[in-house]
């Protein structure tokens, strides 16, 4: 099995390709922290759990550079409010929207586009700062640019424990926390779950949560202690769990037609990659179907799919909140190999064709899922389409297998491992301090 490979530069623009490359890769090096949901305003901070008395104040860092690092994020508020109440209180920041000088601070409304229509300039960036010694040194080189912001973020968003959700927080927030003497927790979340880039590991913080052993493998080589990496699994919203049903009840719930496989297209929150091709493909090689397909934020995909005439039943929607229940009504998944749409996968028992991977932290989600026998890969719509018919008609056998083995890669528990390491920081950190004190 081969992992998902960039597209190659076209001869009559290599000019123009390498200017987009060295563009590409400044703005990988961008002194980026974090996200916060598009639907929301300009504001760029969200309060979880704020209750009264004595609280845990928990800081959250990710960026918008795609959806998985706020739903990583809010997975574990919400199993801290579940498992610890009124006693904690979770802030998310967008230190991208907020924080980062200009134009990095647009990084999160061109990263679909850029890992869209250029994912070979992305493959290009990922490559050239794979290494501990040069993602460091690449990091360096923007530190007297982002230390004021990191400053004010810090000073503006006091916390007892912080988690970083991103690749690009990670050093910045070390380095900012040694430079001011503040002995505040820095725990890092992993959510790229098997191929991780150097960014993301920086031996200073103390405690990296990663998502399987390969991603461990690769911070003990970075040169993080064995004792403070703890495989955790990729946290899945507790509130996603509770909401999966049976097919039946679902099909109900969505108005689907009950006899008839159901196949689910997922693009991404951005509506990424040929969705459209593909839906179209599977309509014409597969007649006994029904299409569920998500555009996402993708408007001018959803309008494409809404205008079309569809000779199978199809069920057209944007953005959506009730994944747990289109997923418990679909028989099979065709979806790109972002982390967090393959975890709610796994826990929904759901088959994969995986058609799409971002080069570089996408791979190894492809690699896991192949050989694991979750699913294929079948990066051409023409080839997803024929999958789609076998697996729905003579080979329904082998779904059904495959929806097992998706199930054995779920970790329903990731969510509250890493809220318990949150929490078991923050404790740590105070007992410390009043140590500190007594001893004055």
């Amino acid at each position: 099995m081969h992992g998902a490979k960039a597209p190659t530069v076209p001869p009559r623009s290599a000019r123009r390709a390498q200017r987009q490359a060295i563009f590409s890769v400044a703005l990988v090096l961008s002194p980026t922290p974090v996200y916060t949901r598009l639907a929301m305003s300009e504001q760029s901070t969200t309060n979880i759990a704020v209750g009264p008395g004595d609280q845990v104040r928990v800081l959250m860092l990710i960026a918008h550079t795609g959806g998985g690092h706020l739903r990583a994020a809010e997975a574990v508020a919400e199993a801290l409010r579940r498992r610890r109440g009124a006693s904690v209180r979770v802030e998310i920041v967008d230190a991208l929207g907020r924080y980062a000088p200009p134009p990095f601070h647009r990084l999160a409304d061109l990263y679909p586009h850029w890992v869209g229509r250029a994912a070979w300039s992305w493959a290009w960036g990922y490559r050239l700062s794979d290494g501990p010694r040069r993602a460091t040194g690449l990091l360096r080189l923007f530190w007297p640019l982002v230390w004021p912001r990191a400053r004010r973020l810090l000073d503006r968003h006091p916390a007892d424990v912080l988690l970083s959700a991103h690749p690009l927080t990670n050093h910045y927030l070390a380095w900012g926390l040694r430079r001011l003497g503040r002995a505040v927790p820095l725990l890092t979340l992993v959510t790229d779950p098997v191929s991780v880039h150097p960014f993301w590991l920086c031996p200073a913080v103390d405690r990296c949560l990663v998502g399987s052993e390969a991603a461990r493998r690769e911070a003990l080589a970075c040169g993080l202690p064995p004792e403070r990496v703890r495989v955790t699994g990729l946290p899945v919203d507790p509130r996603f769990v509770a909401r999966l049903t049976d097919a039946a009840r679902a099909r109900a719930a969505l108005g689907w037609p009950a006899d008839l496989p159901a196949v689910l297209l997922v693009g991404g929150g951005e509506g990424m990659g040929r969705v459209y091709d593909t839906a179209c493909a599977i309509e014409a090689r597969c007649r006994g179907v029904q299409l569920a397909v998500v555009a996402g934020r993708n408007r001018r995909l959803e309008r494409r799919l809404r205008q079309r005439r569809w000779r199978v039943p199809c069920h057209v929607y944007g953005f959506v909140e009730h994944m747990p229940l289109l997923m418990s009504a679909a028989d099979l998944l065709v979806t790109k190999a972002g982390p967090a749409t393959l975890h709610e996968a796994f826990l929904a028992g759901l088959p994969l064709i995986l058609n799409s991977a971002i080069p570089g932290q996408e791979t190894g989600n492809v690699r896991m899922v192949v050989e694991s026998r979750a699913g294929v890969w079948a990066p051409d719509p023409a080839q997803a389409a024929a999958l789609v018919a076998r697996l729905t008609g003579p080979e329904r056998g082998r779904l059904e297998e495959m929806g097992r083995c998706a199930r054995a890669l779920a970790r329903p528990e990731a969510a509250a491992a890493v809220a318990d390491e949150v929490w078991e920081r923050a404790l740590r950190a105070e007992r410390a301090g009043g140590d500190r004190a007594e001893t004055r």
